[in-house]
């Protein structure tokens, strides 16, 4: 029978036909590896991949040995194929370079990555990505200076590799053309002179690890980017940073996690264009000094513009033993706001924030997987504004059936004059008895909207958000 497939119309397929602009863009989303293997398919593919301008390498050792292979012997190999594409490759200037290298336990060969990154380095580099990591304990990975003097490059994301520039290098950083920046620190050094060599910044990444090689709280931080719009400030604990400023007039975004007790000098300057907000202040429970915990309202009060707000249960933690929190802003567009209770005594706190938020539309509350039931709730004296004219969607996430959630739940139906849903996950999966009986529950309870769609959902949850 003669073979219809379309691809087998000619000896080297449909595809073969195709440019090799197009070949090369498809080639681009596939490992290097993959690529370079399209040589056996036919004459047209045999020289094909040494004209590739994009290159993706990733070695994570199989540890089980699942391919048969040592540890050892997968790295060899590795090693190999990235020295033999790069110098079989054609001359033509690198666009875009992903490498993944994190060889665990075995030698991480610094020499081999700094010629591969140094390949890449020219006036056509668009994209970097580079994540380097050794399980050994004191490693470091300095990366080249002459990443910071690429012209065209767009996206640069640097992790596990050290920023260390001689005071020369440090003062000629151009990059004129980065639009996205991702950085894994372990020093404040540098960062100020790279971020100010960007000026068409837009999204910046900055997860902090442990500063290293500071002195013990003296370390100062300043983001200054007029044109950044997306900010994503990690501190994954025990930094040391003290003092922080931020100031980006065109921010739209903003994540921002910090630990006490540090960022005690603390100031956040030009926030009027945020639109979207995630605040996680994670406390240290044997500080509780008033110099730490003012932060998270002075923070708030930054963020007062913003249309979206998400509150993690730390941070709800913190304005609870703030000295300030009656001081809560008036957030006068918020209109999508999510707050991690932890317990049911915070709920004073989340009817503080409804009654500064006139104009919310969707409320979604969480609860810790675990919680203990709590003493019954005092009614506000008034309604906040928003329950009657503006909130249209709330979602209760892990309902345990305690009093308090019980009342706030009743409150807000009662209360809830526009509602067009009420959805409530419960932690009842497990026993479908105690769900029915919590939904006939909430079914029979006065609802201040007609219009109200009540939804209760059983749901298995593992962990806390």
């Amino acid at each position: 029978m003669a073979d219809t497939n379309p691809l087998c119309k000619s000896d080297d397929g449909i595809i073969s036909s195709l440019p090799d602009s197009v070949l090369f863009h498809i080639l681009s989303f596939l490992p290097t590896s993959t690529s370079v293997r399209t040589c056996i398919l036919s004459h047209r593919w045999r020289h094909l991949w040494k004209d590739l301008q994009f290159f993706n390498f990733s070695f994570i050792p199989d540890l089980r040995r699942r391919g048969g292979e040592s540890p050892e012997k997968q790295h060899s190999r590795f090693l190999d194929l990235v020295n033999a594409v790069l110098v079989q490759r054609n001359p033509l200037q690198i666009r875009n370079l992903s490498l993944v290298y994190r060889p665990s336990w075995l030698d991480l060969n610094k020499d081999a990555v700094t010629g591969w990154v140094e390949a890449a380095i020219g006036p056509r580099l668009e994209e970097l990505r580079l994540t380097v990591w050794s399980g050994k304990i004191g490693f470091r990975f300095v990366v080249p200076p002459g990443v910071f003097s690429c012209r065209a490059l767009v996206n640069l994301n640097l992790d596990g590799v050290t920023l260390e520039l001689t005071p020369e290098a440090s003062s000629s950083i151009h990059l004129p053309s980065l639009k996205t920046l991702r950085l894994f620190l372990d020093s404040p050094d540098n960062v100020d002179s790279i971020l100010s060599g960007c000026p068409l910044l837009e999204t910046l990444h900055l997860i902090i690890q442990r500063f290293q090689h500071c002195a013990p709280n003296i370390s100062a931080f300043k983001i200054h980017v007029p044109s950044l719009k997306r900010l994503e400030f990690i501190d994954s604990g025990d930094s040391g940073i003290v003092r922080f400023k931020l100031d980006a007039p065109s921010l739209e975004y903003l994540f921002i996690r910090l630990w006490y007790p540090f960022y005690c000098q603390f100031s956040v300057t030009n926030m009027r264009n945020v639109v979207e907000a995630r605040v996680d202040c994670l406390i240290d429970d044997g500080y509780f000094g008033d110099k730490f915990l003012g932060i998270v309202p002075k923070l708030l009060h930054s963020l007062c513009q913003t249309r979206s707000l998400v509150l993690e249960g730390s941070t709800v933690k913190a304005l609870l033993r703030a000295p300030i929190v009656v001081n809560l802003p008036e957030f006068r567009n918020l209109s999508n706001l999510e707050m991690n209770l932890k317990s049911s005594n915070n709920t004073s706190l989340l009817l503080s924030m409804l009654d500064r938020c006139g104009k919310l539309h969707v409320l979604t509350i969480y609860k810790d997987t675990y919680a203990a039931d709590a003493p019954r709730w005092i009614k506000p004296a008034s309604v906040p504004k928003c329950l009657e004219s503006h909130l249209l969607v709330v979602k209760f996430s892990r309902y345990h059936g305690n009093s308090g959630d019980l009342e706030l739940i009743a409150y807000i139906l009662q209360n809830g004059l526009v509602l067009t849903s009420m959805t409530i996950e419960t932690i009842f999966k497990v026993d479908p008895d105690q769900h029915r009986r919590v939904t006939e529950q909430f079914c029979h309870m006065p609802k201040g909207s007609n219009t109200c769609h009540l939804n209760v959902v059983a749901k298995n949850f593992y962990c806390g958000r």
